[in-house]
């Protein structure tokens, strides 16, 4: 947390990360390093033993915070951030 002193008042103005790879969680983290891997979403489900839709559902998250439409892109996007 950041400390900000406008006037002489301390306004905690809280964790703003720029980078969009410190807004995924965990377990999307994990769906896009197997979306790296070349897996489909059947296949991470089964590995990650969740329904197929909640896959789909964090890779539309991934998609969101990455600033992109599709998986190519958020692997890419990925790769460039390092995250990957």
């Amino acid at each position: 947390m950041e400390d900000s002193s406008i006037l002489g008042f301390s306004i905690d103005i809280g964790e703003t990360p720029r980078d969009p790879c410190a807004r995924l969680s965990a377990r999307e983290c994990t769906i896009l390093r197997l979306m790296g891997h070349g897996l489909p979403n059947k296949t991470i489900a089964r590995q990650l033993n969740i329904a197929p839709e909640t896959v789909k559902s964090h890779a539309k998250s991934i998609f969101w915070k990455l600033t992109v439409r599709n998986r190519a892109a958020a692997v890419y996007r990925a790769a460039a951030l390092g995250l990957i």
